[in-house]
């Protein structure tokens, strides 16, 4: 995919470069969906305890499945937290999965971007819907929904891009990253790609025995 225009060694420091920066994307991607993860289970406990405080970069939609029936009193049953939540949890738990999985299987990202678009969108609906824009902090969570969104599409990209880096390509641009002592992102990053990489070789060369 990204050798098939090389005609010579700065052709390949072109490609190695490019797998790097999808590498390192991927990998902030993923460190970012943990984050959010992390916090989005802290407000859910704070908000379990009964504190106000909450706590920004975090998904929406868990705190409010759990406190749904204080926002819409009118329309959710008082006695409907315990469902919630329930089902808030199971939101973090498939976020956790998406998360594990990605690493192994970078397609992962996308159904974590999917399910935090949707995230954003009930957001934004019972934000501007429901309460208005009266509240500045509206705009600061909407920021940091944006900063998760941007960091996901990221992985997202470079989840297609590298979808057909053969393993040629890999050992090049890993070593291409060790050249660089400095660049330690862009060598860890490119590391887990190899893992991975490796990681999905063993497990076909263990189907291909068991055929």
């Amino acid at each position: 995919m990204f050798n098939q225009d090389n005609q010579g060694g700065n052709q390949s420091g072109v490609a190695q470069e490019t797998i790097k920066r999808l590498a390192v994307g991927f990998a902030r991607s993923r460190a970012n969906l943990i984050l959010m993860v992390a916090f989005t289970v802290v407000n859910l406990f704070l908000s379990i305890y009964g504190s106000d405080f909450y706590m920004l970069f975090s998904a929406t939609l868990p705190t409010i499945l759990y406190n749904a029936h204080r926002i819409f009193p009118g329309f959710v049953a008082a006695d409907m937290g315990d469902f919630g939540i329930v089902v808030a949890f199971a939101v973090i738990f498939f976020y956790c999965i998406c998360w594990l999985l990605s690493k192994r299987h970078r397609v992962f990202i996308v159904f974590a971007l999917i399910f935090f678009t949707i995230d954003t969108l009930i957001f934004m609906y019972i934000v501007f819907i429901w309460f208005g824009l009266s509240d500045a902090r509206v705009f600061i969570e909407l920021a940091f929904h944006a900063w998760v969104m941007f960091y996901l599409i990221t992985g997202a990209i470079a989840w297609w891009k590298l979808r057909e880096v053969s393993d040629e390509d890999l050992s090049s641009a890993i070593s291409a990253a060790n050249a660089l002592a400095t660049d330690a992102e862009a060598n860890a990053a490119v590391r887990q790609l190899q893992e991975s990489q490796n990681e999905k070789k063993d497990d076909n060369n263990d189907s291909d025995n068991e055929n």
